[in-house]
């Protein structure tokens, strides 16, 4: 099976998850949250610039289906998905789950950062600018399961793909 057909398949399944889901089931902040753990997911398990190639289709459709435009989303979210691989680089934590929980919290602190940023280009001033969009342990804890579940599916996702390469490149009989 062609492999470009398969990843174009997944960033259509990311996106119908995103707008058919989480959109319906946590308006304004479940998408964010989505994006930035298919991305950073995807920074850790390829490397930036190949999770640049697959990443940034991805935000553009999403920016383009949730605001008809290309927002400011993308461009934060790749500068966050470059922040993430130079952090992985330097910060080697040996334990996986450990690293998992560290992404995930990074992907919490993220979007509540891009909630902030949100909330000054709308010109709302005052505490209601660091208000986070739900009660704060429900947005960590939805964070790091939108992360965790997208990191584990993911990694599944690249064996898959791996293996279906090497049939394809090492056809020995």
């Amino acid at each position: 099976m062609n492999i470009l057909a398969l990843q174009v398949g997944l960033v259509a399944f990311f996106l119908v998850l995103e707008h058919a889901f989480l959109g319906i089931l946590l308006p304004g902040w479940g998408p964010l949250l989505l994006v930035l753990s298919v991305l950073i997911a995807w920074t850790l398990l390829r490397g930036f610039p190949e999770a640049l190639w697959i990443g940034l289709p991805f935000l553009i459709l999403s920016d383009v289906l949730i605001d008809g435009q290309v927002s400011f989303v993308s461009p934060l979210t790749v500068i966050v998905a470059y922040a993430v691989s130079f952090f992985s680089r330097r910060f080697f934590l040996e334990h996986r789950m450990a690293a998992v929980v560290f992404y995930s919290l990074g992907t919490a602190v993220a979007g509540y950062a891009f909630n902030i940023f949100d909330a000054f280009l709308r010109g709302t001033r005052g505490p209601a600018a660091f208000w986070p969009p739900a009660d704060p342990l429900l947005y960590v804890v939805t964070a790091s399961l939108i992360f965790s579940l997208t990191f584990f599916f993911l990694e599944y996702w690249e064996r898959i793909i791996e293996r279906l390469y090497q049939e394809s490149t090492m056809n020995i009989r």
